[in-house]
């Protein structure tokens, strides 16, 4: 592999990166409506791209299955937890029938990606902002330590039977750099909680992160695709982008209730 084809998506990366943070950082910095409208367009787009991937034949499903997670999510900010279990349970069946390859792995995306959207929300809404920018700081850093460590040392693959580039070099880089990360981040703002704690949690994030990516790779290639889709140069869809946030606040979400309060 020459030097341009092994960083020939990067300059892709870096300026699709810079316009998904300004839009995405400006609507978590001002909360409330703003990032409650960016975080349902996110699950009804990471939809709308699963159902084209699982229903490639159909000209409607897509479309149904974005509006339906969007529904299904707004439906659980506005009704009590167990009116919002019931509600989740019901919208990922209806999701399910959208499918017409890999039902049941469609449907376990689909419930992970609205609890995603869900433990977002939640996060910046109890949390506050500067908790939200930790959890989404742990995926990113865990994202380009893993990138550059991956591209530099090489080394033993990871999972290659799920995702041939992945490495341990680029899994270790990702974990060390999300919790120095998030020791560094400790010392200037107050997140309100044991910093030991915080650091070790980074570490799982950081692991589920990795996880949500290899089981997005996963179906991918189930499906036999390379993108979710073309929506982001040099990322592919907001699926292959977002895989990782999917796995690290879903992890949040099961972690929180005994590490957070």
């Amino acid at each position: 592999m020459t030097v341009s084809e092994k960083w020939g998506d990067l300059m892709p990366r870096i300026l699709s990166a810079c316009v998904l943070l300004a839009v995405g950082g400006g609507a978590l910095w001002l909360g409330g409506i703003a990032f409650g409208i960016l975080v349902l367009a996110l699950v009804a787009v990471i939809h709308w791209e699963i159902t084209r991937m699982l229903t490639p034949l159909s000209r409607q499903a897509h479309w149904f299955s974005a509006v339906f997670a969007a529904g299904t999510l707004s439906l659980t900010l506005i009704l009590s937890p167990l009116g919002a279990g019931i509600a989740v349970a019901i919208g990922v069946l209806i999701q399910r029938s959208f499918f017409h390859t890999h039902k049941t792995k469609g449907m376990l995306f689909s419930l992970a990606i609205v609890a995603c959207g869900y433990v977002l929300l939640s996060i910046r809404a109890d949390f506050g902002l500067a908790m939200a920018l930790w959890v989404l700081g742990v995926v990113v850093m865990t994202d380009i330590a893993g990138y550059f460590a991956g591209r530099i040392l090489g080394g033993p693959k990871f999972w290659p039977r799920y995702s041939p580039k992945k490495t341990w070099s680029g899994a270790i880089g990702g974990w060390a750099a999300a919790m120095v990360f998030t020791l560094v981040l400790t010392l200037f703002v107050d997140l309100h909680q044991n910093q030991e704690w915080l650091v070790l949690m980074a570490f799982f994030l950081s692991f589920a992160s990795q996880m949500g990516d290899i089981s997005q790779s996963a179906l991918k290639r189930a499906c036999n695709i390379k993108d979710s889709s073309t929506l982001i140069p040099g990322h592919g869809g907001f699926f292959d982008r977002f895989d990782g946030v999917i796995g690290a606040t879903v992890a949040f979400g099961l972690l929180a209730h005994w590490v957070m309060y």
